[in-house]
């Protein structure tokens, strides 16, 4: 007599969530982190994350109000690999481009680490034609445990 034999792996989730503000848009700005909430924690300064060993899935809405129907604002998280900071996943952006209402994107990232790494979300490029608001945003981030 045979019997098939698969072992089942089972992981569970913990979520993250925060809220986003930025006091002034640039290109390279990095994003604030507000009231952060769930039962993943952790280690946050001047919105930099530190994510320990382990599997991530990272998302970021942003909202901003727009100077003109031609603003393009783009944002990305970036990791930092060995004391510089790259671009990690897809970027996100809002733009309006003659339309009132706009599209909006989000920024998306998966992470498998084996050692701490530094995380952070940042306006990756900005084209304007004059200033962009602050109007809020959130984050998501899953890890397996």
């Amino acid at each position: 007599m045979t019997y098939k034999y698969e072992l089942e792996k089972r992981i569970s989730i913990k979520l993250y969530f925060a809220g986003l503000s930025m006091s002034t848009y640039s290109a390279g700005a990095v994003y604030q982190l507000l009231s952060p909430t769930g039962n993943l924690t952790l280690s946050e300064s001047s919105g930099v994350l530190t994510l320990t060993a382990g599997r991530y899935m990272c998302e970021a809405f942003v909202s901003c109000d727009y100077a003109s129907t031609t603003d393009v604002v783009k944002w990305s998280w970036q990791t930092d690999t060995g004391g510089s900071y790259s671009n990690i996943g897809l970027e996100g952006q809002a733009q309006v481009l003659g339309d009132t209402i706009g599209e909006k994107d989000a920024a998306l990232a998966t992470i498998d680490i084996d050692q701490n790494t530094n995380l952070r979300l940042v306006v990756s490029s900005l084209t304007t034609s004059g200033t962009v608001t602050d109007n809020g945003g959130y984050i998501k981030i899953w890890k397996e445990e």
